[in-house]
Order: structure tokens, then C-alpha cells, then sequence
């Protein structure tokens, strides 16, 4: 972008425009990525050093996850590896690592490493076995129940019985479930926020449920330090994040107006 931007002096809003289709892409492909088929890995999945590919968990138009085996220490993972011609996409990764390393908190999904396989950016995280806040929308006006925990167990149940995605009707989830996980999600968010990180996603997709541990805010790619004066890692007047969610002043690209208050906006959206 800033390339382009070099050669085109003239012209005005460039910069934003830019911006504003890169977002695009990305949550077009996320929206996409769960028609893509899931199982083993391919023939011609690149080897990671460190780690033995188990199974592909999902595929979209940034690139692929795998549940992963880590050699030392070992342990379960989430491989997520890029594709090579994604812009930024290692130092994406670096900063999310750099910035996990400063949270410690159950609710926050653990990062373990991050680095180039075969030219193509990876970073190894937490595995968590559970579903995406957006999968449990997906299921919610097929489950009625009055307790939070029964009603969790039997839309898992759904989810885990491969319930025809001809069935899913998107809805809201009932108000005694939904404020249960939101009061989970913010004392992860309350944790971030006091080592002064500011996720800048927060959405469904980025919100994982388990029935055992509760929910795990996971995705800092596009987190920032709030006291980092300006390395915001997006130019002002740039819009990054994603629309149905975002802030007024993330919409607008007003980098220096981006705080905990910016997250805590997205939470109420999603």
C-alpha cells in the first residue's frame, strides 16, 4: 500500500481506499472459509520444522489451519500458516506474538511461536476444542433450554452431530447465555486492557467457547500497544478491523482515538 500510495501522489484517499479492500478480503475470506473441505492434510501441505501436521481444520483465502502436533515441548497446536503473497503477514504474526507474550490469562488463547516455512508465515497457538461464538449463532433457534450450561451442552451437541448448514439461521443468542459468555470475554478484555492492549477485533469469529474452560478471546494479529505512540501499525486514515463491528473511531481510521473503549464497543456489537 505504501508503495502505491508513493507513485500516486495525487491522488486523493488512496490510502484509505486501499485499506478498506484489504479488510474486505480479509473478512470475505473468513466468511468463505468454512465451505472449504476439512480432514486430513494434503499431499503437498508444506512441512513445518518443529511440528507434525494431524489435520486441517480450515481453509480460506488467507491461507490454512491445522491442528498440529508440536515435537518439544509436546503438545497440541493451532498451526495457522499463510499464504506466501499476503501483505504484512509475518510481521502481523510477530506482533501478535510479541503481544500474547505480554498476557497471561485463562480467558486468552496462549501463542507459541511464529516464524517462515518454506517462505510462508506460520504461527503456532493454543488448540482449543470448542466452537466459534458465530457457530453457536448459527445453531441457537434450534436449542431451548433455561440453564446456560444445558443450553451450551445441546448446541454443542448439534454442532458436534454435523447439523446441516441448510438448518443454520443465524439469530442472537438468548439473553441469559449471552451475558453469561459476555461477562466472560470482558475480564479477558479487563486483563489485556490493564497491560494496555487493545485487540481491534473482537466479533464472533474471534470469540472460541469450550464447555470446560469457558471462552477464549483468540486473533491479536491486528492488536496494539495503546501506549505506543505511533506505531500503530495502520496509518491514520486508514480503516482496519472489521465493519459489522467496529468502533466510530476505528471506522473513521482515527488511530490516536483507538482504545480499551474501542473493544468494549465491538464486544456490545458482536
Amino acid at each position: 500500500i505504501d508503495n502505491v500510495c508513493l507513485k500516486h501522489p495525487s491522488l486523493k484517499g488512496l490510502r484509505e481506499h486501499l485499506g478498506a479492500l484489504v479488510s474486505l478480503h480479509q473478512d470475505l475470506s473468513e466468511l468463505f472459509a468454512g465451505t472449504q473441505p476439512v480432514g486430513p492434510p494434503p499431499a503437498d501441505a508444506i512441512e513445518v520444522e518443529g511440528y507434525k501436521l494431524v489435520e486441517r481444520l480450515g481453509m480460506g483465502g488467507m491461507g490454512e489451519v491445522y491442528l498440529a502436533q508440536q515435537i518439544a515441548p509436546e503438545r497440541l497446536c493451532a498451526l495457522k500458516i499463510l499464504r506466501q503473497n499476503v501483505p504484512g503477514g509475518l510481521q502481523r504474526f510477530k506482533r501478535e506474538a510479541d503481544l500474547a507474550a505480554q498476557l497471561s490469562h485463562d480467558g486468552i488463547a496462549r501463542v507459541y511461536a511464529c516464524g517462515l516455512a518454506e517462505e510462508r508465515p506460520f504461527l503456532a497457538s493454543e488448540y482449543i476444542d470448542g466452537y466459534t461464538l458465530r457457530d453457536l449463532m448459527d445453531v441457537a433457534p434450534h436449542v431451548d433450554h433455561e440453564d446456560p450450561d444445558s443450553w451450551l451442552v445441546k448446541a454443542f451437541e448439534l454442532l458436534h452431530g454435523g447439523i446441516h448448514e441448510e438448518l443454520f439461521t443465524t439469530a442472537p443468542l438468548p439473553a441469559h447465555v449471552a451475558l453469561r459468555l459476555a461477562s466472560e470475554v470482558s475480564q479477558a478484555l479487563s486483563h489485556a486492557h490493564t497491560r494496555k492492549v487493545v485487540h481491534r477485533d473482537i466479533k464472533p469469529r474471534n470469540v472460541m467457547v469450550t464447555l470446560e474452560d469457558g471462552v477464549k478471546v483468540i486473533d491479536f494479529g491486528i492488536a496494539i500497544a495503546a501506549e505506543a505512540g505511533d506505531d500503530r501499525f495502520t496509518a491514520t486514515g486508514a480503516f482496519i478491523g472489521s465493519y459489522r463491528y467496529a468502533a466510530p473511531e476505528q471506522l473513521r481510521g482515527e488511530q490516536e482515538q483507538i482504545g480499551s473503549w474501542t473493544d468494549t464497543y465491538a464486544l456490545g456489537a458482536t
